[in-house]
């Protein structure tokens, strides 16, 4: 237990760390919260204020933090408790809730990727293609074009997805958390419109 506490702190910790403020407010001197129009420090709003290579560094280094905890975990722990449930959901909750900016945070998006790409070396690809397979499909085939609205069904649909795909019931768990986490920030950290938008669709 002790072992899956501390992956748990050091996952949220190092979730915590918002690089799509970092490094546009490093390299280019910006502060991108101030900057968009949604306030968001995630990747997307990186790549359009700071710019193509600061927004790929920021990608990476957001799938990386998601990646690293869940998949040290995994090989030095095992994924059996439901303790792993926690550490898949810790780095999305530490980007959502960042402890170095009094709680406030981004949406989560690239984190949780992160955090299902941790799961393949282990042979749990589904979470990660459900959610894959969603984005694009609403991305691409089926556009719904607010973001926020966008999102909230997708989250939906993968959680739906893994329930049905899913056996290992620590992964299912921190599934549902961090679809769970997205929804939430997307319904009601969402500005304007947007927010109506994702809170009707939710009602």
């Amino acid at each position: 237990m002790s072992s899956y506490l501390g992956f748990v702190i050091g996952g949220y910790l190092l979730g915590s760390i918002l690089f799509a403020y970092v490094l546009p407010k490093l390299t280019r001197h910006i502060d991108i919260r101030e900057m968009s129009e949604d306030g968001n420090p995630g990747t997307y709003n990186a790549f359009r204020y700071g710019g193509v290579i600061c927004g790929i560094c920021v990608l990476l280094l957001e799938l990386l933090k998601g990646f690293f905890p869940v998949w040290l975990c995994e090989r030095t722990a095992g994924l059996q408790p439901l303790w792993f449930a926690a550490v898949m959901a810790a780095p999305v909750l530490g980007h959502a809730y960042s402890i170095y900016h009094r709680g406030r945070g981004g949406k989560a998006i690239a984190v949780s990727f992160g955090v299902l790409l941790g799961l393949v070396p282990a042979g749990i690809w589904q979470p990660l293609a459900m959610l894959v397979l969603f984005y694009l499909l609403f991305s691409l085939l089926f556009k719904i074009k607010s973001h926020a609205r966008r999102s909230v069904v997708t989250y939906l649909c993968f959680a739906a997805g893994t329930c049905l795909t899913v056996e290992e019931r620590s992964v299912l768990i921190g599934s549902l958390l961090i679809a769970g986490t997205v929804i939430y920030r997307h319904t009601f950290g969402c500005p304007g419109e947007e927010k109506n938008e994702c809170t009707d669709l939710i009602m």
